[in-house]
This record gives structure tokens, C-alpha cells and sequence, in this order.
């Protein structure tokens, strides 16, 4: 089943003023998504894949790079992926 990757709005901006390394990055990431899945997504160690915590409980994140990560929500049932933000992570 292939998985589909919904962007919010805000993060539909962001992205078109991103660094070109980190918008060719993101399109990775997003052929990884909607081709392989989740899955594959978590075994790619370079993505660092994670749960997040607290405030942003039930949300995903993955970074792009060591400075940029990109935030979601998994829809397991539906199979799609919804971006909520790339930001730059503050360590």
C-alpha cells in the first residue's frame, strides 16, 4: 500500500524558503514515505526517527539534517502522513 504525504499550509511555505540541500533532503524523505512506508522510514538511521514528548505528544519527527527536522503525524489506518512543520532544531 502506498502511504501519501498531506503538507499543512504553514509547512507548504517554509519549505519554498528552505536551503536547496534541505528541500532535496525533504523530497527524499517524502519518496521513502509514500514508497516504502514508515517502516523503512525508522530504519534509516540517518533520519532519526522519533516519538516526540509532551506539548508535542503523539507527533513524529526525522531530521533533514543536523540543523533542520521535520515534524508529523502518522494516520496508520488511512496510510498518509501529515507535515505539520520544518523548522530548524534547536539543541
Amino acid at each position: 500500500m502506498n502511504w501519501v504525504v498531506l503538507e499543512s499550509r504553514a509547512a507548504s511555505k517554509v519549505l519554498k524558503k528552505l536551503p536547496h540541500h534541505i528541500q532535496s533532503k525533504y523530497s527524499y524523505w517524502k519518496r521513502v514515505v509514500t514508497n516504502d512506508g514508515i517502516k523503512k522510514l525508522v530504519q534509516i538511521k540517518g533520519f532519526n526517527f522519533e516519538k516526540l514528548r509532551g506539548a508535542k505528544s503523539g507527533q513524529c519527527s526525522c531530521r533533514l539534517s543536523i540543523g533542520y527536522r521535520v515534524i508529523f503525524e502518522i494516520n496508520d489506518k488511512d496510510f498518509y502522513v501529515l507535515v505539520l512543520e520544518v523548522n530548524k532544531h534547536e539543541y
